[in-house]
């Protein structure tokens, strides 16, 4: 959903491997400040999930679970709100 807000709003969308470049183009969407940090939290959050499942020895438990679904929930709604 990043790589499309990023499309619609820039016309272009993070290719880079490294996820953060992601969060980096949601900040230059032209949308309010505080909105966009606060959607920017979430997704974050989520991308530290996903990295933590990826490179970490330890498996995720359900509070990392729970965690993830409570950030993507919020993102993927403002997302949707953004999007026409």
């Amino acid at each position: 959903m990043a790589d499309a807000l990023a499309v619609f709003y820039l016309g272009k969308r993070s290719a880079a491997q490294e996820h953060e470049e992601s969060v980096a183009l949601l900040l230059q969407l032209g949308i309010e400040r505080r909105e966009a940090d606060r959607a920017a939290s979430h997704l974050t959050a989520l991308l530290q999930v996903k990295n933590r499942a990826e490179y970490e020895e330890r498996l995720l438990g359900r509070g990392d679970s729970d965690q993830a679904m409570k950030h993507l929930g919020r993102f993927k709604a403002w997302a949707r709100e953004k999007l026409p």
